[in-house]
């Protein structure tokens, strides 16, 4: 049997046999009813062609006579050529992951027959592709809930697993089945064991792996379990052996309380000054998010009564005044692992509110807001949205429910009946409106459209496609995130959610999170787009329906002032980029109101707010990060085929050391840094402009325009300047939005201890998955954060902390020792800044990086006025920042000496500046030049000029782009016009120097270019029709990431909604890769991935040195303490990862998984090999009749490979014996080399054998002298 090469690894798969059937694709042996042997005579291969033509062969007279009739196997012809989307076609995924969805819908509102029926047709589509192991998963959701049922009896549930292997021919019942089976049996009094051990012998498992499924046990029944004399206690989950033996059981804890706007909660109040909110629409605001942290009083004061008596602290009576973290600092070192264990454990249950109830609070704030308003009179007149939306959510409920009783006739009628207006699309999304609690639903959705507003580039308004699709999105991540908490709840009922032992409540949260794991690893799958488009379009239609805005106007006759109202929403189509969109605007008296109004109520989903207790630890590729719903450990825009290299390595344990990683970068606790957020919200609330916060400007104000009859260059220049102020008002506001969303978030976080869980994108790089505010945001961002645990400075961290300070202000290109004097001789203005930094001389505002100087500047004057300054316990992170990243990973690739020496890869003493040394080595050739725009650029020529340029090189800039990055610099020495040309001279000149001074790098991003090139013209010898170029750039990074670029030409599908029809992607047609962002994507990302990987081996490395660790890609943070610790492992890990020739590694890995293919080229006529080829071409012609297509070329050659591949002797003589047009290619000996010389546009396209170039030679430079640079990363 041929098997295709284009695949997933073959050591990366956990299951060869599955792997053979899911992602390898493999051609059908090809067999003859006779075969007789074949002579050839003649020296040339044509000539054995034109002899196999006429000798009378079986074998070729039965493939042409397949030609002429066209009876070659077509089956295969959308297929491509990488493994997952042939799969996925095979497994018909677009109908697997809809009947999936329906399916979940179907059991959650109880409708089994239905859900019978969806079984019974998913089973033929899950037969062959990605999706067959999942069919026992589905099939074990159903029956857990079937068996569950009323009237249901064991004899049903035995009966309906033995017809599993008849009914289902492949499928197997497993151990998740045998638990559900076993479960019913102790419902009824039924001796488990017996049905256990029973079980277990006929599918050969063992008792421990059935016993691991406890969310489907249950714990009262694997509490009787592990009674029975036949259970060894090893038996037992070991994460829930200590329930079976605790006396902590008592009275059930209620379930989770029913969504209810009338429930009365508490909001988040610190002991700081209100925020002047920003009058924007658009705001996200958190306020309403972060309620869901104080839910629970009781639970609240007994956390502060253990406080107080265990370490003795006196706490503020108002509550809201108590800083967590100051409490932490306060306390000594011994005593402060206590206080974090019990401050987790409190956290568990904040983090549990804050997850699931933060919608609740919204609806709350509304009623109350209405309420009193109500009893003060003052509601007719009353301008707070908060009335408003109190009142669109009351209109909204009625109209809800009456659209879910619909769905609820069309769901249940199993009758055929005459179909009314409406019922087509209600019949798709009706089972999907009946999981989630239409209160809940109602608030989501409103939340959700009002937090869309002036995205997707649409003013005043957001995109259609965007807003029903992110309201069903929205619906969605609740309903998961609800069905997990109530199964939490349900299955640890038994036990109080404060029992009195402080160890069984640690054991018993513990015990929740690897519940919370196992019940969200069970997830079925998402819905797919189009359903929540459909579900999203219902939302919004209603609520446009339902939202009305009180209006005024004057009368033009009478003058009389006229009140009314208005929808605040409205539907119309606009023009973008030339494309006509529909949009949804809102009105604009609705932002006159909203700008008059000080208090916001949007939110934002609490999954993209940071945790206030450990991230769940990545385990598994949809395993990690937010308590009660799932992430992906990749974020991926609608990219199947990404999803299954990433499952494949993931099974196989490939992805070990990526899970570590991220898990450690989860894990560094962090929390707001009350000192600057205090500086930051005095200059807030001024509302003046501030270093890089935005002023408050409430108006545009637009210069008067001019006459008609005016110039048009008159009113031509009127247009531009309104455009580059509306321009700039916009850009202004938007930044001022972002800020107070930020510093609100601070806010409400202010004195608690917060992680950031991290996921990573295609390439490895990681991003917190919490979104708003984290540390990879700006100056001011980055400022207001800290690391909870602090750690005395010591002499080295003393000196690392003024080194820190002298790199805010700029100075990280001088020796270590001139940036300790740099903040030794400006100690009085570190002092004086310190203590009055808004009136004082205000020292810090002239750093590079002002916020992060101050921060850094309150710890280094606290330090000072220590007697001792080492003892100093700091929080502030150090930053270690790598010269130019992308060129030191392609120095040591290409083993470059002296570009390594210019990004200090090298030791030297004192640190390089590639930066200057390129504007340098372009000043000498523009001297050199006699071209008068060197003599005008000479002058102002600096290294910040050309900085931007030299950095983006590496990852692919293109001349336009590096050029324009010129002009922006260029700007404050020229006018718009001659700028524009002298930044086109300087990005020639630039782009010169920078390949004359890394030409090693630049071999190396040429070849990793053509690579990608060869790839994309990459043809797959399975694909029997058309042959589109499907083929993927895809390589493996050295942390055992798959990485495929996911950039593939968009093909739409049409959805239709109740407001317009909507074209989304469709990730499971077949797409042809873009080539030209394949190919200039390639270069960068592969760095990337590398650049990645370092990073992450050097987090794990961190870890097990205790050390806290954070990262903005390649710049690596840790205490001040820790940074010479931090700095060996570093380089340790660089070292390492480049002890290994990866180029090499990486051409290795393109020849196996592309091995097999042919390419498409134009190459002249005059070549004596392809002289021959358009010979042959013309005999096959004239037997067939016809021209000979690509197409019949292709499937030549996959029939000589699979008589080649035969075990048949004869049948592999005749393919040595077949000539076709491939084979004549590969005599030529060196295809790379034969295209340099051959290629040419207007030439004949023929097929070559798949080949990449050589890989260029490595340099002299030995990575090991790395560990002894001091300014690699500094």
């Amino acid at each position: 049997m041929f098997r295709a090469a284009c695949k997933v690894p073959r050591a990366r798969l956990a299951n060869p046999g599955l792997a053979n059937k899911c992602l390898f694709a493999s051609v059908q042996h090809y067999t003859m009813s006779a075969m007789e042997s074949t002579t050839t005579g003649g020296d040339s291969p044509a000539g054995s062609a034109t002899k196999n033509a006429t000798s009378g062969s079986s074998v070729y007279q039965s493939l042409m006579h397949n030609l002429k009739t066209r009876q070659y196997d077509q089956s295969q012809g959308d297929q491509i050529a990488n493994p997952f989307a042939r799969a996925s076609l095979a497994g018909h995924g677009k109908e697997v992951v809809h009947l999936t969805s329906l399916l979940e819908t179907c059991i959650a509102v109880g409708k089994f027959e239905r859900a019978e029926n969806i079984l019974n047709a998913l089973y033929p589509l899950c037969q062959s592709g990605v999706h067959d192991h999942t069919f026992i998963t589905n099939v074990n959701g159903y029956l857990a809930a079937w068996a569950a049922r009323d009237g249901v009896a064991l004899a049903d549930v035995r009966a309906w697993i033995s017809a599993i292997p008849a009914r289902f021919a492949g499928a197997l019942p497993n151990d998740r089945t045998v638990a559900i089976l076993v479960t019913k049996a102790m419902d009824e009094g039924v001796d488990a064991v017996e049905c256990l051990s029973e079980w277990c012998q006929k599918l050969i498992i063992t008792s421990r792996a059935v016993l691991r499924h406890v969310d489907v046990i249950g714990l009262a029944h694997m509490k009787t379990l592990a009674a029975h004399p036949a259970m060894r206690a090893d038996e037992i989950p070991r994460e829930y052996q200590h329930l079976m033996d605790a006396d902590a059981r008592t009275e059930p804890a209620e379930l989770a309380t029913p969504f209810d706007p009338e429930h009365k909660g508490a909001s988040v109040e610190k002991d700081t000054a209100e925020l002047r909110a920003v009058s924007s629409f658009g705001l996200k605001v958190v306020r309403h998010a972060l309620l869901g942290i104080e839910q629970n009083k009781e639970h609240h004061e007994t956390f502060f009564k253990n406080l107080e008596e265990t370490f003795g602290v006196v706490l503020p009576a108002t509550r809201s005044e108590i800083d967590f973290h100051a409490i932490y600092r306060s306390l000594p070192v011994d005593q402060k692992p206590l206080f974090d264990t019990m401050l987790e454990e409190f956290n568990h249950e904040r983090q549990r509110n804050l997850e699931n109830r933060a919608h609740e609070s919204a609806v709350e704030k509304w009623r109350n807001t209405y309420t009193t308003a109500e009893r003060s009179g003052t509601l007719v007149a009353n301008r707070d949205l908060n009335v408003h939306l109190w009142n669109w959510y009351r209109a909204l409920l009625p109209l809800l429910e009456q659209e879910i009783a619909r769905c609820k006739v069309i769901f249940e009628d199993t009758e055929k009946r005459k179909m009314v207006k409406g019922d087509g699309d209600r019949k798709a999304y009706a089972p999907y409106l009946l999981v989630i609690d239409l209160k809940k639903m109602a608030v989501t959705a409103i939340l959700e459209l009002l937090k869309l507003n002036s995205t997707g580039g649409v003013h005043d308004g957001m995109r259609t496609a965007r807003a029903v699709i992110a309201c069903g999105k929205a619906i969605e991540m609740e309903y998961r995130a609800e069905k997990v908490l109530r199964l939490e709840n349900s299955f640890f009922r038994d036990y109080k959610k404060q029992p009195k032992s402080p160890e069984f409540r640690k054991l018993l949260n513990s015990t929740k999170a690897v519940f919370r794991n196992e019940t969200l690893e069970q997830e079925m799958g998402e819905w797919p787009s189009d359903i929540k488009a459909k579900v999203g379009s219902v939302l919004v239609s209603l609520i446009m329906h339902v939202a009305r805005i009180p209006v005024e106007g004057r009368d033009p006759v009478s003058g009389d002032i006229v009140r009314g109202d208005a929808p605040a929403f409205y539907h119309t189509y606009q023009y973008q980029q030339g494309t006509k969109i529909g949009v949804l605007k809102v009105h604009k008296s609705l932002i006159k109101l909203l700008s008059k109004d000080s208090k916001q109520v949007e939110t934002v989903a609490p999954q993209t707010l940071p945790m206030l207790t450990k991230p769940r630890p990545w385990t598994g590729f949809k395993s990690g990060g937010f308590h009660y719903s799932n992430s992906l450990v990749l974020r991926t825009r609608d990219s199947p085929e990404t999803l299954a290299y990433l499952e494949a390595a993931s099974e196989n344990g490939s992805l070990a050391s990526v899970y570590k990683g991220l898990t450690v970068l989860g894990d560094t606790p962090w929390t707001v840094n009350r000192k600057i957020y205090d500086i930051v919200s005095q200059v807030w609330n001024t509302g003046e402009s501030f270093l890089d916060i935005a002023g408050v400007q409430d108006e545009l104000e637009l210069p008067p325009p001019p006459p008609r009859d005016a110039d048009p260059v008159v009113r031509r220049d009127w247009s531009r300047r309104v455009k580059a102020l509306a321009d700039e008002f916009s850009t202004r506001r938007s930044e001022r939005c972002d800020s107070n969303y930020k510093l609100e978030i601070a806010r409400g976080l202010l004195g608690e201890k917060i992680y950031f869980p991290h996921n990573i994108d295609f390439r490895g790089r990681a991003y917190p998955l919490s979104a708003h505010f984290n540390h990879l945001g700006n100056d001011m961002t980055r400022s207001l954060l800290v690391f909870w645990e602090g750690k005395p400075l010591g002499a080295q961290g003393l000196r690392w902390l003024k080194i820190h300070l002298a790199n805010t202000f700029g100075h990280d290109k001088i020796p270590f020792d001139a940036r300790v004097a740099f903040a030794d001789a400006h100690v009085a203005e570190i002092m004086e800044s310190a203590r009055d930094p808004l009136h004082g001389a205000g020292w810090w505002k002239s750093a590079d990086k002002p916020w992060q100087a101050l921060s850094t500047i309150f710890e280094l004057s606290e330090a000072l006025q220590m007697a001792d300054p080492t003892q100093y316990v700091s929080h502030q992170p150090v930053h270690q920042d790598g010269t130019c990243n992308g060129l030191q990973h392609y120095a040591a690739l290409g083993g470059d000496p002296e570009g390594a020496k210019q990004v200090n890869l090298s030791p030297l003493e004192k640190p390089q500046d590639v930066y200057a040394f390129v504007a340098e080595l372009v000043k000498k050739r523009l001297a050199a030049s006699d071209d008068p725009m060197a003599a005008k650029i000479i002058p102002i020529l600096k290294r910040k000029i050309v900085k931007q340029t030299v950095m983006t090189n590496v990852y692919g800039v293109t001349y336009i782009g590096g050029a324009e990055q010129i002009k922006k610099q260029l700007d404050a020495h020229f006018d718009d016009k001659e700028a524009y040309a002298l930044s086109r001279f300087l990005a020639t000149h630039t782009f010169a120097a920078i390949r004359e001074l890394f030409n090693g790098a630049h071999l190396i991003q040429d070849w990793l270019g053509e690579c990608a090139r060869a790839i994309c013209k990459a043809i797959k010898l399975d694909h029997a029709q058309k042959p589109d170029h499907m083929s993927a750039v895809i390589w493996t990074s050295p942390l055992g990431l798959p990485c495929v670029q996911p950039y593939r030409n968009d093909k739409k599908s049409q959805i239709s909604t109740n407001l317009q029809t909507v074209f989304i992607s469709d990730p499971y047609v077949a797409r042809p890769v873009d080539p030209r962002r394949q190919q200039a994507g390639f270069p960068p990302n592969f760095i990337h991935s590398i650049d990645a990987s370092h990073m992450l081996m050097s987090a794990i490395r961190c870890r097990a040195d205790n050390l806290a660790f954070a990262s903005v890609h390649d710049s690596f943070w840790t205490h001040a303490a820790d940074v010479d610790i931090m700095n060996e492992h570093i380089r340790s890990g660089f070292v390492s990862l480049h002890g290994t020739n990866l180029v090499a590694r990486l051409k290795r890995e393109f020849d196996t998984r592309y091995k097999g293919f042919v390419q498409m080229e134009k190459v002249l006529r005059n070549h004596p090999i392809v002289k021959q080829i358009t010979d042959l071409r013309k005999t096959t012609a004239k037997q067939l009749g016809r021209p000979m297509t690509t197409l019949d070329e292709i499937y030549l050659e996959q029939k000589r490979r699979q008589l080649l591949a035969s075990l048949d002797p004869q049948e592999v003589q005749a393919g040595r014996e077949m000539v076709t047009t491939v084979s004549l290619a590969e005599l030529i000996e060196d295809i790379p080399q034969f295209l340099k010389e051959m290629k040419d546009g207007s030439g004949v396209n023929v097929l070559l054998p798949f080949a990449l170039p050589e890989v260029p030679e490595k340099g002299e430079f030995d990575v090991n002298v790395v560990k002894e640079s001091p300014y690699f990363f500094s």
